[in-house]
């Protein structure tokens, strides 16, 4: 027989406190009738960008719709909720049910952390892995305070060790986001067992659902954890995408183009213009006028140092010597004869 835990036995009280339903239940149910319009625009909207073609305002446009019907969906189950707890009998668990709860979450989670204060109690999950993608180990922390509001979350789910896709950093598992999970199917065992003070099943039924991948409405999908940021375009590039050998950053097979003059290809954010030509040339080939720092490319660069405007400005400021007559008239004294001198009369 284990040692009565005198700590268990406190938060069994508080807990079965924390349960006991109103004196005097009354009926609310409130449903925001803004729902019932914007969901048919988002719908109409996201009709609208499919037929377009247009990915990414897909992508974007169907989260909104997700998010709305989660929000009426949430909203219906609180109603049940409310009108339950106010209309049927409900039985409390006794203390002892409840510490024997609070014994059985201890031996099935080897992490868990029970604070009397905050009247919080927190378990660790193993780390989580999805397709060969690592999320790492989650913290559910229950504040059974909270058991009762069905218009808050009572518990959180956090991420240890957060990996967050591309697209978002609130968003830390495939149907986790700013540490509220999206229960789905969920919803109505996980209130069941936090409403008849079923610790254990909760915590197992909220580990359940970070160990289960549902492709039909995550906050993200597991190819955003794969992909990366294009550097050129800033759209969402495969996770096995090229790498610009200059910048080193990855890029989308859109946005390559190749040195008109050593046949390369680069980012497009590293191909640059020649100044004179306008030819699309990598940085390592372009060259720099020693008269007016503009960049060329080696064909636009004479005597590799000017560029073409700058050589056609020099060539045109120097004298032409086969026709210049001051030019003859001292060619012609110094052929007179060497080491002789011209008296002028």
């Amino acid at each position: 027989m284990s040692k009565f835990n005198r700590l268990f036995w406190r938060a069994a009280g508080s807990l079965q406190r924390a349960l006991e339903p109103p004196t005097t239940a009354s009926i609310r149910l409130r449903l925001a009738d803004s729902l019932l319009t914007t969901i048919p625009e988002l719908t109409e909207r996201l009709n609208s960008v499919q037929r377009r073609g247009w990915s990414r305002a897909t992508t974007h446009v169907r989260g909104q719709v997700l998010s709305q019907l989660r929000r009426f969906h949430s909203q219906i189950q609180d109603g049940l909720d409310a009108f339950n707890a106010a209309t049927l009998p409900s039985s409390i668990p006794t203390q002892k049910d409840l510490y024997d709860e609070f014994v059985a979450l201890a031996d099935e989670f080897e992490e868990y952390e029970l604070d009397l204060k905050k009247r919080t109690i927190s378990v660790v999950t193993e780390s989580i892995v999805m397709d060969d993608i690592e999320l790492g180990q989650f913290r559910i922390r229950l504040d059974w305070s909270e058991i009762p509001n069905t218009k808050n979350h009572a518990y959180a789910v956090e991420a240890l060790t957060p990996c967050h896709p591309s697209s978002s950093h609130h968003i830390t598992h495939p149907h986790v986001t700013s540490n509220c999970l999206c229960e789905g199917d969920a919803t109505v065992p996980i209130r069941q067992a936090l409403r008849s003070g079923r610790l254990t099943d909760f915590f197992q039924i909220v580990d359940v659902v970070l160990h289960t991948y549902n492709g039909d409405s995550p906050y993200a999908t597991l190819s955003e954890w794969r992909s990366v940021e294009c550097h050129s375009c800033g759209q969402q590039a495969a996770g096995d995408a090229d790498y610009c050998s200059y910048c080193r950053d990855a890029v989308c097979e859109s946005c390559w183009t190749s040195c008109q003059n050593c046949d390369e290809s680069r980012c497009d954010a590293c191909i640059r213009g020649c100044s004179c030509c306008d030819e699309s040339i990598c940085p390592n080939c372009l060259k720099t006028c020693l008269e007016c720092d503009e960049q060329v490319c080696p064909t636009c660069l004479h005597s590799k140092t000017l560029c073409k405007a700058c050589h056609a400005q020099t060539k045109s400021e120097t004298p032409d010597t086969a026709t210049n007559p001051e030019f003859q008239t001292a060619t012609s004294l110094q052929s007179a004869g060497l080491g002789q001198i011209a008296v002028l009369a």
